[in-house]
């Protein structure tokens, strides 16, 4: 598997791969995807034409860059024509997004799908913002906080008293 964000990258991976991660971005008042990891032009990279030129690939993850609850159901239906249009069988395709209540949509209906779990630099960021990423309390955070500076506080004059 190789991730392509791009026709330009399709042509330098060639056949050396079995399988290829598309970077997919919907349109939904055209109802068409994008092979691009940020929004482009849809008439320069149509997910259509790349499936076209798939024979050499077998299995293909599809990592939708905007996929919501309210596009899933138009998505999932556009993405299953251009599938049957294109000889895909669904078995050999994954289906990858951050929104996991939108992608519950495409599990129910039988597809392989892979929940996105962000990464967060949690050092660089204030108690706040992990809280409310974690959802728990500030307060909560604090606590382990200090429970664990005490910790440390002690092991580090447990391992100097035996120094």
């Amino acid at each position: 598997m190789h991730r392509v964000n791009s026709p330009k990258k399709i042509q330098d991976v060639g056949i050396k791969y079995f399988g290829v991660e598309l970077d997919v971005i919907y349109y939904e008042q055209e109802d068409a995807f994008e092979n691009s990891h940020d929004k482009t032009d849809l008439l320069k990279y149509p997910l259509e034409k790349t499936l076209k030129n798939h024979a050499y690939w077998h299995h293909f993850w599809f990592d939708f860059k905007n996929l919501t609850q309210e596009n899933n159901s138009q998505a999932k239906q556009t993405l299953e024509k251009l599938m049957k249009n294109n000889y895909i069988s669904k078995d050999k395709v994954w289906v990858e997004s951050q929104n996991l209540e939108a992608l519950e949509s495409f599990t129910k209906d039988g597809w392989k799908t892979s929940y996105y779990m962000p990464y967060y630099k949690f050092e660089e960021m204030t108690q706040k913002e992990v809280a409310d990423i974690l959802g728990i309390s500030q307060s909560y955070i604090s606590r382990l906080e200090k429970r664990i500076m005490a910790r440390l506080k002690k092991e580090m004059l447990r391992q100097t008293s035996c120094a």
